[in-house]
């Protein structure tokens, strides 16, 4: 059997959930696998030596990360851990079950069940009963968070996916032959491999490995013939190319670079035209664009965003006919799916605009008439008609697709299934003595994200444990709760906290925002028509921000929305407070000193002479610290004084790179994103569909 009473509660071992008066939690696997292991030593107290063993695996795990662990499962039955009626924490031998604990016989499992699934229906609201009959008609995706044993088949009324590239490590950039015949993709081992080409021949099942060395190899396109593929060659901190592969002589000859592109990119995808001439791919100058590049000529010509605005695209897919671009761009935080037609490179078109995670997922139909892309702010597949502009959807409940191929003939596509990365989040210790220890400060089976610190021992960050990004709170002790209960899958960044630690000032959709810890309240801050991004606080609790508008300025909030901001520094993309003065960035890459006192300006570090990057580096009284990221080598934690000695490294990024990080001025450590990889698989996806509306 698989239900135990815990106290007040019903546990769920199979389902992974905790239910109570009609609530049910849905816990993590290894917060699950911990209740279990704690139940069947019930009234004994559970080492974490024999937590490691019997929970994890024998996997390393550090002692914070079971803590974490812990403090999840006594939030979620609502202990207290100075008072604790469920589990008391024993110093230095373990954890103790206090609750009483009752296995349920088989006839009350049953009663319970049916008990359970006639409050589900008796509980349905109108707006319930309409959401149940979409789901029925679109489908719910139901995925395996353990993905055990890779071959399983996920479906339901219309949506189905199957597995067909298990192999363990990562994939990405998966693209179908324009005769289905056969997928190309990129594939890595775990923790820093490079990324090569692979080819899998669907009449046969072979895989073939089609490049190698000392480089990653993205974004690749087949060729109307079937013969060539296209793809971009990064080689770290040296060069990148779009380079030429002929699939009919692979034993005989080695891919050739075609064009150069911006050896900054951290990734660029290509697509073919069937002209058999134009290539086009993502390339960087100043901001990424969308560029064409006709073999023939050698021109090379901008495509996307003709009024140059403050935005950047990193996403292209060329339609089958060869008429129409879809790109997905990033505007002050928020994603937008833009429509081109090639014949007027005027004409821009956003069709879809969302303030979740970034996209990586464009996919046309057969004869073009049609876009599908994944939306993660609600999880859901969109389909975009052109003809007439109707727009249907497919509800997922996981968020772990990306990549979409273009549709075959017979409608189906190919797609990378899981997260590449899982993020927690560490400390990196400034003092010279101790060797600047990196130690894991939060860490979860999620993504946990964009800390910063309120005062000596609470730290607030960003987590997707729940299904989606919510602030989270981390306490004295290590206790950690979520703190927000957003219904919207946002991205949230740019995180910053005024002097007295009860506010949190951010960026999403666009816009800035207030979150207050105590209340949980949010409110928007700046219209996005503003175009607000980098808050910043004085000494004095005054909140400063960068406005793009015609150029770039640091300038002052006022909280009358019709008095003018107060405009201190032009040129400005970045900017931070020291002391009383501000340290900013420039365009150009250089950080000067603006003294408040008597609006002077000094360089502090020109670009020219550090590799550090834009708006990436916090300031100090001596230096900034910054991050080596991207298509670099020796990436990690950087300091790099103003006398412009060269950079010291403080923190390794290898194999991994690291992501944001916030300098923690109570406690003088920097606090950081650290990644992990996670293996992915290549999946068939078959799609279901519901209406949202005639036009958005």
């Amino acid at each position: 059997m698989h239900f135990f009473q815990v106290g007040d509660w019903i546990f769920d071992s199979k389902a992974q959930q905790l239910i109570k008066d009609g609530k049910t939690i849905q816990l993590e696997p290894i917060t699950s696998d911990l209740l279990l292991c704690l139940i069947s030593h019930q009234a004994h107290i559970v080492s974490k030596d024999n937590l490691i063993t019997r929970v994890w695996k024998n996997r390393v795990v550090s002692d914070s990360a079971i803590t974490r662990v812990i403090s999840m499962l006594r939030k979620h039955l609502g202990d207290n851990p100075v008072k604790p009626i469920y589990i008391r924490t024993v110093q230095k031998q373990g954890y103790l079950l206090l609750a009483t604990v009752r296995e349920l016989s088989e006839q009350e499992s049953r009663q319970y069940q049916h008990k359970q699934t006639n409050g589900l229906f008796n509980s349905l609201t109108i707006q319930n009963t309409i959401i149940a009959v979409l789901l029925s008609i679109t489908g719910l995706l139901l995925f395996n968070n353990s993905m055990k044993g890779q071959q399983l088949e996920l479906s339901s009324n219309h949506i189905t996916i199957k597995p067909i590239i298990t192999e363990k490590g990562q994939e990405a950039f998966v693209e179908v032959a324009p005769n289905d015949s056969f997928i190309i993709f990129s594939h890595t081992e775990m923790n820093g491999g490079f990324y090569h080409l692979y080819r899998k021949n669907f009449s046969s099942g072979e895989v073939i490995q089609l490049t190698s060395g000392e480089h990653n190899d993205y974004g690749a396109t087949i060729d109307a013939t079937n013969q060539k593929v296209y793809f971009a060659r990064l080689v770290p901190s040296k060069s990148c190319h779009i380079m030429e592969l002929d699939l009919t002589l692979l034993e005989n000859t080695e891919p050739l670079p075609i064009v150069e592109c911006s050896k900054s990119l951290g990734f660029s995808n290509v697509s073919a035209h069937p002209n058999m001439d134009d290539i086009f791919y993502i390339d960087l100058s100043n901001r990424q664009y969308v560029y064409r590049y006709n073999k023939e000529t050698k021109e090379k010509i901008r495509v996307s965003n003709p009024k140059t605005s403050n935005v950047s695209d990193y996403y292209q897919k060329l339609s089958p006919d060869g008429e129409k671009l879809a790109f997905i761009r990033a505007d002050n935080g928020a994603n937008q799916v833009v429509l081109k037609r090639l014949d007027d490179l005027d004409f821009e078109k956003v069709i879809w605009s969302s303030n979740g995670p970034y996209l990586h997922s464009i996919s046309w139909s057969k004869d073009s008439s049609e876009i599908i892309f994944l939306e993660k702010r609600f999880n859901q597949f969109i389909y975009y008609n052109l003809e007439n502009d109707d727009v249907t959807y497919s509800i997922l409940n996981d968020n772990r697709l990306n990549g979409l191929t273009n549709q075959r003939g017979d409608g189906e596509v190919y797609a990378v299934l899981g997260n590449q990365t899982q993020y927690d989040i560490s400390s990196i210790s400034l003092t010279p003595d101790i060797d600047h220890q990196q130690k894991l400060l939060v860490a979860s089976t999620a993504n946990d994200k964009n800390a910063v610190q309120l005062n000596k021992t609470s730290t607030v960050y960003v987590s997707d444990r729940s299904g989606m990004f919510q602030f989270w709170l981390r306490e004295h002790g290590g206790v950690e709760r979520q703190i927000s209960e957003f219904t919207e899958h946002r991205a949230y960044f740019n995180l910053v906290t005024g002097p007295s630690g009860e506010v949190v000032v951010g960026q999403t959709d666009g816009r800035l925002f207030q979150f207050t810890i105590a209340t949980a309240e949010f409110k928007w801050l700046t219209d996005k028509n503003i175009r607000a991004s980098f808050p910043v606080f004085d000494i004095d609790g005054k909140l400063f921000y960068i406005v793009k508008d015609k150029g770039s300025f640091f300038v002052e909030h006022s909280s009358n929305s019709k008095a003018k901001n107060n405009r201190l520094i032009d040129g400005a993309i970045y900017a931070e407070f020291l002391v009383d003065n501000i340290v900013y960035q420039d365009e150009s890459g250089s950080i000067y000193l603006y003294n408040r006192s008597d609006a002077t300006t000094k360089l502090l570090l020109n670009k020219s002479s550090s590799p550090f990057q834009l708006r990436n580096w916090v300031s100090a009284s001596e230096g900034v610290y910054f991050t080596k990221i991207g298509n670099n080598t020796n990436r990690g934690l950087y300091f790099q004084d103003y006398n412009q000695s060269p950079p010291v490294l403080i923190g390794s990024g290898e194999p991994n790179p690291f992501g944001s990080f916030s300098y923690d001025r109570f406690n003088q450590p920097i606090l950081i994103e650290t990644e992990e990889d996670i293996n992915t698989n290549i999946v068939k996806v078959n799609f279901g569909r519901a209406k949202i509306s005639d036009k958005l």
